[in-house]
């Protein structure tokens, strides 16, 4: 029930709201009084499942609201640079992945390469030395990539000459890695 007329008294005491709450079953029954000055007699709100407010208790519940709000307000913003972080390191690495690649294609047709030409020289390697082999030479390219990788996920942002420098140290045929 909502109250808001300009009678100077009370419109409805303790014993009214009793007897309205008599037939409720116990029913709650919320009373918002925004009158000036107020009609619902204070004690009305003393009786079980009634919930009486007026209007300096809207104003109280606003301004707290408002300042649990200002609160998240601070918190958005943090997951918003945290996910702007987290977005940027992504579009880094996603812009470099075709340097990236090329330079893993590269990389494994040299130790293919060199790798074939070995086997043929060592007829008499057993299959197992030869996967050893083949193993070991992977090692070996994932060992000596690693860091340029990591470094390019880190700093190949377009705007650095990292990954310009990294295309031109391996000799790279990457037609737009940006």
């Amino acid at each position: 029930m909502i109250s808001c007329s300009s009678a100077p008294h009370y419109t409805l005491n303790i014993g009214q709201v009793k007897r309205a709450m008599a037939g409720r079953l116990e029913l709650p029954l919320v009373i918002i009084d925004i009158s000036v000055p107020r009609n619902i007699e204070p004690s009305a709100g003393r009786i079980d499942n009634v919930f009486l407010y007026n209007i300096d208790d809207i104003t109280e519940l606003s301004s707290e609201n408002l300042k649990q709000r200002e609160n998240e307000i601070a918190r958005a913003e943090r997951i918003v640079a945290e996910e702007l972080d987290s977005f940027n390191s992504w579009w880094r690495e996603f812009e470099v992945r075709p340097l990236i690649k090329a330079m893993m294609t590269k990389a494994e047709e040299i130790r293919r390469f060199h790798l074939e030409s070995t086997l043929k020289k060592l007829p008499a390697l057993t299959e197992e030395e030869r996967r050893s082999l083949e193993l070991m030479t992977r090692a070996i390219v994932s060992k000596m990539l690693k860091d340029p990788i990591r470094n390019l996920k880190t700093n190949g942002n377009p705007d650095h000459n990292y990954a310009e420098t990294v295309k031109q140290l391996f000799r790279l045929e990457v037609k737009d890695y940006r």
